[in-house]
């Protein structure tokens, strides 16, 4: 009988190797993890309000009351041009956006917030922003604020090449 304890973390693991190479491995399933179990949590949350992590990204980048374009909103919300067309499809039949053709170049499309896109996002903000606050309650200010710096540490590596 093979002791639960001691395979438990390493259940991911599908062959037995251990080198120096696996604390990097580790620390990125640990970290996946934990991304996709804040996702689940967050997408739970934002769903009792009828929407998706990025539509909600998508209302708080409009919030300003500047119109933005499909490309730039993508950008943004770290979605690509497609997928960020059918969800702004479903927000606009929802009412919550509108498009607009640009002012000055016809080719390009517009998001704004519509009132009552602007309305629902007051409601979800007032709600959401203790609820995250409360999910990363486990850690200290300084824990959180070093952990960010650790995550921008990686991010600046994938993108830049190098750390910083």
């Amino acid at each position: 009988m093979v002791d639960a304890t001691k395979t438990s973390e390493l259940t991911w693991q599908v062959e037995p190797v251990r080198d120096d190479l696996q604390p990097a491995i580790d620390a990125y399933v640990v970290l996946r993890r934990a991304a996709d179990a804040v996702d689940r949590h967050v997408e739970s949350e934002l769903g009792e309000w009828g929407v998706t992590t990025a539509q909600y990204g998508v209302l708080l980048h409009l919030m300003k009351g500047e119109p933005l374009s499909l490309t730039d909103l993508s950008g943004l919300i770290f979605r690509s041009n497609s997928t960020l067309t059918s969800l702004i499809d479903r927000m606009e039949r929802d009412g919550l956006v509108a498009r607009e053709a640009h002012i000055n170049d016809r080719r390009v499309t517009t998001v704004e917030l519509t009132p009552k896109g602007g309305e629902l996002l007051g409601k979800i903000r007032s709600h959401h922003r203790p609820f995250l606050a409360d999910m990363m309650s486990c850690l200290s200010p300084e824990e959180l604020t070093g952990i960010g710096e650790l995550l921008n540490k990686i991010e600046h590596k994938i993108n830049e090449g190098n750390c910083p």
